[in-house]
This record gives C-alpha cells, sequence and structure tokens, in this order.
C-alpha cells in the first residue's frame, strides 16, 4: 500500500484519459489506497471529464465507510446531467452508510429521478444510511413507483429498516399478486425481517410454501419463524425439503438452506429437533451434519436448550 500512496498523483493524472476500460482498471487499483485517496477522487468527481468522474464514484464506492470525506462531492454528482453518475454516486452514499446522512435530503430528491436506475440506487442507498421518519416515507413511497425494478430495491430497504418500515406491510401484502414485481421471495424475507409486526401477512405468506423451490421454501419458514406465528407449518415445510434432499446431488441446496436456519439465530429453537436428527443421520453428506451441529452449537449459546 505505501507504494501505491506514492503512485497516487501519477495514478490521478492518468484519470484524465478517456478511454472507459483503462479508467475502470486505474479505479479499481486506486480504491486500494482508501482513505489516501479519497481528496483526490473527490476532485475527479469535482472536475474532471464525465468517464472519469463515474470511474471516481465507482472507487469510493468500493472503500465504503472509508470514503465518507468524499460525500460533499458525491452529493454533488447527484444533480449532475449524467444519469449514469447520479447512479453511481447514489450507490457510493449507500456504501458508506450511517457516515453520509447529509446526503439524505439529496437522495430523497434522487428517489424521484427520472431514470429508474437513479431511483433504484437512491431508495436502497437511503435505508442503508438511516431509518429516520423522512427515509421511512421515500422508502414507502417507493413500494408504489410504476417501476417493478425500484419497487423491488424499495422492498430490499424495508427489509433494512425491518420494525421501522411496520407501516408497509399491507402494501408488502398486496405486492405478493405483483406479477410483474418478480422475485416474490424477497418480499417474503422482507416481511421476516420485521418479526411479529408482519405477523398479518401469515397467512398470505404461507400460501406461497409449495409454490417455491427448495432455497425459496426455507425463506417462507424463517420468515414464519420470526413472526412467531405458524411455527408447526414451518417445521413442516423444512421437514419436507430435508426428506427431498437426501440425493447426493443436493449437498448444494441443503447447504443453502442451513445457512438460511442459521441466519435467524435464536428464531431456528423450534427446529431445534430436526436439526438434531440431520446431525446424527448417516444418509446424509459430512458436510451437512456438521452444518447441523454447528447450528446447533450457537442455538444452545443463544437460548437453554435441553
Amino acid at each position: 500500500r505505501p507504494v501505491l500512496v506514492k503512485a497516487l498523483p501519477a495514478l490521478f493524472k492518468a484519470m484524465k484519459s478517456k478511454d472507459e476500460r483503462f479508467l475502470e482498471s486505474l479505479a479499481k487499483a486506486i480504491a486500494h489506497a482508501e482513505e489516501d485517496a479519497v481528496p483526490g477522487l473527490a476532485k475527479v468527481i469535482d472536475s474532471g471529464n464525465p468517464k472519469a468522474k463515474i470511474m471516481a464514484a465507482y472507487s469510493l464506492s468500493r472503500m465504503r465507510a472509508k470514503a465518507v470525506q468524499a460525500t460533499p462531492s458525491l452529493i454533488k454528482a447527484l444533480s449532475n446531467n449524467d444519469p449514469e453518475l447520479r447512479d453511481v454516486a447514489a450507490h457510493a452514499l449507500g456504501r458508506i452508510g450511517p457516515g453520509a446522512k447529509k446526503a439524505i435530503p439529496a437522495l430523497i430528491q434522487a428517489s424521484k429521478d427520472k431514470v429508474v436506475d437513479v431511483r433504484s440506487e437512491a431508495v436502497e442507498a437511503l435505508a442503508e444510511i438511516d431509518s429516520n421518519k423522512k427515509v421511512v416515507q421515500a422508502v414507502l413511497a417507493a413500494l408504489k413507483d410504476k417501476s417493478p425494478k425500484v419497487r423491488r430495491s424499495a422492498v430490499r430497504a424495508c427489509g433494512d429498516l425491518k420494525s421501522k418500515a411496520k407501516d408497509a406491510v399491507p402494501t408488502l401484502i398486496a405486492l405478493l399478486d405483483d406479477k410483474d414485481l418478480g422475485e416474490h421471495w424477497g418480499v417474503i424475507r422482507t416481511l421476516g425481517e420485521m418479526g411479529p409486526d408482519a405477523k398479518s401477512a401469515a397467512d398470505k405468506i404461507a400460501t406461497f410454501a409449495k409454490k417455491l423451490d427448495a432455497e425459496e421454501s426455507a425463506i417462507v419458514a424463517n420468515a414464519l419463524l420470526r413472526m412467531k406465528v405458524k411455527k408447526e407449518l414451518a417445521l413442516k415445510i423444512y421437514q419436507a425439503i430435508f426428506d427431498l434432499s437426501k440425493r447426493s446431488d443436493w449437498v448444494y441446496p441443503r447447504a443453502r438452506v442451513l445457512e438460511q436456519i442459521e441466519s435467524i439465530g435464536a428464531d431456528a429453537a423450534p427446529l431445534t429437533r430436526l436439526l438434531s436428527r440431520l446431525a446424527r443421520s448417516r444418509r446424509l453428506d459430512e458436510f451437512t451434519r456438521n452444518k447441523a451441529r454447528a447450528i446447533l452449537t450457537k442455538l444452545r449459546e443463544s437460548i437453554q436448550i435441553d
């Protein structure tokens, strides 16, 4: 890294190029210099050529919170005439996270941009930065955007906001019937993130259990467990998944489903017996047995299970 930092003046000089591939390679290299490169990248966003501006914002997005000093330049970029720059700037601000709170008013405005990609990135960025009332209002409004892509981004944003976005539950339930939306499992996952605040969605979610593949059905079961309703149904879903997954070619799907169980922590307690059975089963591969044991260990650390 010290060698890279010393090379930064030359690298920034090279960013005057208009060759997109070359600029992309430069941006990736400069990102490794982290905080030392932030002032120079901000300057490129403020005064570089159009392609260089985009790649500078892209480089900053790779640094996440370490790029916080570039927030003013990225905010300015949100009002640039180039929609690609607005798009990448919104993404970079979201990656910076809570340190970019000053960007919230500009991002709320960007969530109404005429370009779909810009609106989509702005909505997700808002939820990554804060969960205040204005952010929640902007995200809820985006759930009704005319673009399916923006609606999908708003669904993910609601998942980040969790219970703060509980007023979105009726709209999210309605989106489960939105044929243009696609990825209904994403809506189900988000409702699960809201826990008991979204329990009114349980009946609707349950109808999807037989419509989805193994991994997506696990999302249905996880959502029900997090809502603390229909625990018996959730257990049946998991039992059915693992009964169908005894074939040797199901190692990857089993692993993905177990990751889903692991992701909900203590809410997976009703699955203790099932996990114990998986951990002991000689018909399953060693990876599945070890993964089930590891999840059981974590459960016993978080709650008392005899």
